[in-house]
């Protein structure tokens, strides 16, 4: 049996320390008062036959004080209840020590699956590290009301932004890179001009990034297409230095040419390497998305293809470790974009062969179609903030504001399968996602553009004034509030019996996401603020409502499932097809997978993609295994 300590780690149950605990607490009263040693030991055997997986040390002492009045021992039971109470005093006082000092010692083992970009060793990490603990607790403990901090804690929904809502800092956003460089920007009080070629843009853009990382905690997003124009003024220069030197005006272009491939390596190669180099205040290397993408009405569309092409075999070539091995980068994180011009027998399908090539060869590449994003979303293309968000609708300058994710699991538990009752718990707990979302909201209102003039005052998200308040930036065009969900296959499963594939399965989990959608639609309108559905992607919240719902309601499970899964019983296409209708819904941020061994033909593969799913994500193993036997036991 393990037991769930008070900071959230888990240990072995060790029966000695409730002996040792009513040992001590006897010398308090009188003999007659004192608790036999036959009794300590039913106390004992009462709690192991409860026969737990997981037990909260709360729930424990609750036994034992109940166990204590059962055997008539009312004063010891109050000594231990008032010694408990004096207790909590003291936690409530100072709740961070030991989680500091454990994370010091690098003795948090969850800290590192909590913070894959972190290297929890390193100072400048821990730095970070220590500042969203004391974060957390004063959040869980002044900053927010205790119906929130109790939902967390009880699996209700998951607040992701307690080691950050202290600051007045937001999640992700899509850079403004095209108004930097037009305009030029300043970063630590020093003045950057617009770059005069391809390579110092690129120079310039990896410390932007670096630099607004440290700024916010969550990725950030730029495309290749501002890239584009600089390949063009580099072209221009390097005519212009040998301009005058008496060779053939064939001769002339080659050398043009053979520079020009040159300085693209280079850059490229720059953006690689000082972006996995570069360490962010945050004590990470910055997490950056490049949305790979082409547009038929831009002047430099052949210069950002050379870019797009750079950038892809860049990722195929991979980089050296210090073991002198060859890796995969996880940044940056690359979404391809399938448009008409590089599918079926479009100029720029070359690229499209090369991204395939890249989506075998590394896990999580990313496929985004521009014709489903116009189909589902009734735009040209639907943002990102990092690989998975969706923010608003303004081409470039959105932000996200933050993000709750309900459990859904608990809700059907909860319901005993019965849908009305299930609508009721969902109505009333997308209430309390709500209202914990606005609190998100209202943390930022009054922000200065001070507190990071890089983002709101020199162009990475805005241009206001010194002083000016980010209000006007925090509504739907440009910020989103996102409503994460967890665990529908599960949900339906429970309740239906059936897969998410499946008529009957699929029909209820669209009336789930229906009766989400139609409350933060409603608060949308009303509010004019950018609540988005989003299919939350973390495991590590899969696993935190896992646990907490095996605690309370379930017994044995597997695990809950992150997004579709991958159902082995379903081809591809199928899946694909069908979960694009769960896209419709999911505006803030969805992504279907496909294992790469289930790509026989190249050629049908993107076609199905283009052509019925908005976004999808090539996988190379399984992750969260689903069968359909899985909650057999626990809906008996």
């Amino acid at each position: 049996m393990k037991v769930i300590k008070r900071d959230g780690s888990i240990v072995e149950y060790n029966s000695l320390k409730i002996v040792s605990a009513l040992e001590h607490a006897n010398k308090e009263v009188q003999e007659e008062e004192r608790i036999l040693k036959k009794d300590i030991r039913r106390i004992i055997r009462y709690i192991e036959k409860l026969d737990k997986k997981r037990i909260l040390v709360e729930d424990i002492q609750d036994i034992i004080e109940l166990k204590l009045m059962e055997f008539g021992k009312y004063v010891l039971a109050k000594k231990y209840i008032v010694y408990r109470y004096n207790r909590a005093l003291v936690r409530k006082q100072n709740t961070t020590d030991e989680s500091i000092l454990s994370l010091i010692k690098n003795q948090r083992t969850s800290v590192n699956t909590e913070h894959v970009n972190k290297n929890a060793r390193l100072v400048s990490a821990q730095r970070d590290l220590i500042a969203g603990e004391v974060s957390r607790d004063l959040t869980k403990r002044i900053l927010l009301p205790e119906n929130i901090v109790t939902a967390h804690e009880k699996g209700v929904l998951y607040f992701h932004d307690a080691s950050y809502f202290l600051q007045p800092i937001f999640n992700s956003s899509y850079i403004q890179i095209q108004d930097m460089f037009d305009k030029g920007t300043v970063m630590n009080a020093k003045e950057i001009k617009s770059p005069k070629s391809f390579s110092v843009a690129c120079n310039i853009m990896t410390q932007m990034i670096a630099s607004t990382s440290s700024s916010q905690y969550g990725g950030q997003t730029i495309s290749v297409i501002p890239f584009g124009k600089y390949i063009h003024i580099s072209k221009e220069k390097c005519r212009e230095e040998l301009k005058g030197i008496p060779i053939a005006r064939r001769e002339l272009e080659e050398i043009v040419r053979y520079r020009l491939n040159a300085e693209v390596e280079v850059g490229v190669q720059t953006i690689e390497y000082q972006i996995n180099t570069l360490m962010t205040a945050n004590g990470q290397s910055p997490p950056l998305t490049l949305v790979l993408e082409l547009d038929e009405e831009d002047v430099y569309i052949e210069e950002t293809a050379r870019i797009i092409e750079e950038v892809l075999k860049r990722k195929l070539k991979g980089m050296r470790d210090q073991e002198q091995g060859t890796v995969i980068p996880d940044f940056p994180k690359l979404v391809y974009v399938l448009s008409e011009i590089n599918t079926g027998s479009g100029k720029y399908t070359y690229l499209t062969d090369l991204a395939l090539q890249c989506a075998k060869r590394q896990n999580g590449f990313r496929f985004l179609s521009k014709k489903m994003a116009i189909q589902n979303y009734k735009e040209e293309i639907s943002l990102m903030g990092n690989s998975h968000f969706f923010l608003g609708r303004k081409k470039s300058g959105c932000l996200n504001e933050g993000i709750v994710t309900l459990n859904l699991p608990q809700i059907a538990f909860l319901s005993n399968k019965d849908e009305t009752e299930f609508f009721r718990i969902l109505k009333e707990r997308m209430e309390l996602a709500i209202d914990t979302l606005l609190r998100r909201h209202y943390a930022l209102l009054g922000t200065s553009s001070t507190v990071s003039p890089l983002h709101y005052q020199y162009g990475a998200i805005a241009r206001l004034s010194a002083l000016e308040k980010i209000d006007g930036l925090l509504q739907e065009e440009t910020a989103t509030l996102s409503l994460g969900y967890i665990g529908l296959k599960e949900t339906i499963w429970y309740m239906r019996g059936s897969s998410l594939y499946e008529k009957s399965g699929k029909n209820l989990a669209l009336k789930i996401l229906k009766s989400i959608r139609n409350q933060l639609d409603k608060m949308r309108e009303q509010t004019h603020l950018g609540f988005v559905l989003y299919q939350t992607p973390s495991n590590r919240v899969a696993s935190y409502f896992y646990d907490v719902d095996c605690m309370y309601h379930l017994g044995k499970m597997d695990s809950y499932t992150v997004g579709f899964g991958i159902d082995k019983n379903y081809l591809y296409e199928e899946r694909l097809k069908i979960e694009n209708e769960f896209h419709i819904l999911t505006t803030g941020g969805s992504v279907s997978q496909v294992l790469k061994e289930e790509i026989i033909d190249e050629k049908e593969f993107i076609e199905n993609i283009y052509n019925t799913n908005v976004y999808v994500e090539v996988v190379n193993e399984e992750g969260d295994k689903y069968y359909e036997n899985r909650f057999k036991n626990s809906s008996n």
